[in-house]
């Protein structure tokens, strides 16, 4: 994606245009092997940073995301291309928590381009999870619930994968 390998926080922002963005993940669809773009349930998972550019690159030209909606607690869904848009504030701040070497980000701007039915999670126990508690905060207003396992994200089809970074 435009402005990843920039050497400072300034220019992985500045060389990221809206324009650059909006060709990349256009570049990316377009490249796609011919299964993944054949597929129902395709999905692109952004970061926050990508979907900001895309939005702006469409306001330049005077549209904008077809069926964009704002979800509670900052998740943004939209359509682009007739595939269904994703993005992830938390990516953004991963990155920038976990992924900062104190001058610049490692690759900020993100796309994952899939199937919702190539992402699955596999866990370490036989169970859904070893260890779940649960309780109610009165002050908050929160149902909190606490799970304890080892889990990661599998992809049952590497092909019907394509990542922008």
């Amino acid at each position: 994606m435009p402005g990843n390998t920039q050497a400072t926080y300034a220019l992985q922002q500045s060389v990221a245009t809206p324009l650059l963005t909006y060709n990349a993940v256009n570049a990316l669809i377009d490249n796609a092997i011919p299964e993944l773009a054949a597929q129902s349930d395709r999905i692109l998972i952004v970061t926050k940073s990508v979907m900001d550019r895309l939005r702006r690159q469409l306001q330049a030209l005077g549209t904008a995301f077809q069926d964009y909606k704002l979800m509670i607690n900052g998740l943004e869904f939209a359509t682009w291309d007739g595939i269904k848009i994703l993005a992830l504030p938390l990516w953004d701040q991963m990155i920038r928590a976990y992924e900062n070497n104190g001058t610049k980000w490692n690759d900020p701007h993100r796309v994952i381009y899939t199937t919702t039915s190539n992402l699955l999670v596999g866990l370490a126990c036989n169970s859904l999870f070893e260890n779940v508690n649960t309780f109610y905060d009165p002050r908050s207003r929160y149902n909190r619930i606490e799970a304890v396992d080892a889990f990661d994200v599998k992809i049952i089809d590497d092909r019907l994968l394509m990542v922008g970074r």
